[in-house]
């Protein structure tokens, strides 16, 4: 594993040292030491135009991303064979088609050029959008729902090659080791309509033309509960999400890394879900979600974090009735976590060589239970056995914490920044929950109650190439 930490650690120093730089320009900041330009070079239009008109107030232009990775994970005497294995793997492939008709409509066509299940191109994106004034504008199609901005974001933008546990729903990337419960009702991306806007400020008032555009944000969903990506779902679920979002210095595009070094950047959002639980057939079990993000970034630090929890719950009602009766029916449960990262951009330039645009050290921890009972819900003691993950080799079902330290480099592409990256990721998890040991019974006949660790440590080298 040493071995393997330091091949990676050459790699990136290797990057880091033929890192190339733009024209020089000087502009220095108070805590950068050498040679340090604040300015770059760039392209006149930071987007790959396929055709424009109207003087360049319209057109429509090429984007995408490539993600091609290398996991290794530390192998463990308690985990099943082959479920440790290194592989290399594309990731992510991406490509999509912008276009801005006039000040009031646009579109977006985006595919996933590489399924990794199907083999398939598939859609990711698909509709049309009206801003139509800064209080109003309005989104169909195909689109992401507005809840959590890591969720809401591109790929392309995010510090650590994974989500959070939180934000992907699950306490483990290792292959095989699925979720006994999943939240196909809320799904990132679905068929339906999206109403946004600026709450505050009001730029049509003479006070507030020069205010910073954003300051609050909202964004209202629905969506049809049916997933026709993954071929999941009722027509009947419909989803309905909601986002007020803070933006105490402006507005900006969603980014977890501090680019913009000259100007602070503060988001704080509140998110509210509603949909129904459609793993379950017989009757409507309401689904229900909530949680907080923000994100802090100036100077080159970036800080950010996130809670949310969601709900699959029946009416109390239903719960006694069905218990009176003896009569079998699914539990109440609940999914909770948070996460906390920082990054830096290290504050030194070297002749050519700014180090503040492209070499990045993060640092992510973070906690997730998959499988909880609800404080207020009825249980009977079987049901509550239920939520007791059974045997070592249900980590999946296990509340867990991880630990993420890693480095990104950057390099720009053809005088686009930010363009290329090599981010080096490795997590050091723990499991904070007691499984049942079914070949260690009790005397009552029941397995033991054991917080068995698993070594499985793992890490990610990870390309991107952006368009």
């Amino acid at each position: 594993m040493a071995k393997k930490i330091i091949c990676c650690s050459l790699v990136i120093l290797f990057v880091v040292g033929n890192l190339f730089a733009d024209d020089l320009k000087e502009k220095k900041a108070w805590w950068c030491a050498g040679t340090c330009d604040m300015t770059r070079k760039k392209n006149e239009a930071d987007h790959l135009y396929i055709y424009r008109w109207d003087e360049g107030k319209a057109g429509l232009w090429l984007t995408g991303y490539v993600q091609g990775r290398y996991t290794g994970i530390n192998d463990d005497s308690s985990l099943p064979d082959g479920s440790t294995v290194d592989a290399f793997a594309l990731q992510k492939a991406r490509l999509a088609f912008n276009g801005k008709f006039a000040s009031w409509a646009g579109l977006k066509l985006e595919f996933n050029i590489w399924d990794a299940v199907t083999h398939e191109v598939s859609p990711e994106e698909i509709y049309l959008d009206f801003p139509l004034i800064e209080y109003l504008g309005f989104r169909a199609g195909l689109i992401k729902s507005p809840i959590m901005y890591q969720r809401a974001m591109s790929g392309s933008a995010q510090l650590f090659a994974d989500e959070a546990m939180v934000v992907s729903q699950k306490t483990t990337q290792i292959k095989g080791f699925e979720p006994k419960k999943t939240l196909k009702n809320f799904p990132s991306k679905d068929i339906g309509f999206m109403f946004y806007g600026d709450l505050f400020p009001w730029p049509h008032l003479d006070a507030m033309k020069k205010w910073p555009k954003g300051i609050l944000k909202y964004f209202f969903a629905y969506q049809n509960g049916y997933d026709m990506k993954k071929g999941t779902g009722r027509g009947d679920a419909a989803m309905y999400t909601l986002r007020f979002e803070a933006n105490p210095f402006g507005a900006k595009s969603y980014n977890e890394s501090s680019w913009d070094i000259d100007k602070p950047y503060m988001m704080f959002a509140f998110n509210w879900g509603k949909s129904i639980d459609l793993e379950i057939t017989d009757a409507k079990k309401d689904a229900g979600m909530i949680g907080v993000d923000g994100i802090i970034s100036w100077q080159g630090v970036s800080v950010s974090g996130g809670w949310s929890m969601f709900t699959s719950t029946y009416p109390k009602s239903f719960e006694r009735e069905k218990i009176d009766n003896n009569e079998p029916f699914d539990s109440s449960w609940k999914t909770e976590g948070f996460y906390v990262q920082a990054a830096a951009f290290v504050p030194l330039a070297f002749w050519k060589i700014d180090l503040r645009r492209h070499l990045e050290f993060k640092f992510r921890y973070e906690e997730f239970d998959p499988f909880r009972p609800m404080s207020d819900n009825l249980y009977t003691e079987a049901m509550l056995e239920e939520f007791v993950p059974v045997g070592i080799n249900t980590p999946q079902d296990r509340k867990t914490k991880v630990m993420t330290i890693g480095a990104n480099v950057y390099f720009d592409l053809m005088g686009w920044k930010n363009k290329v990256k090599i981010s080096f990721d490795y997590s050091i998890r723990d499991e904070l929950e007691s499984f049942r040991d079914l070949n260690d019974l009790n005397s009552n006949g029941e397995g033991k109650l054991k917080n068995v660790q698993l070594r499985n440590d793992m890490w990610i080298l990870q390309l991107q190439l952006a368009l």
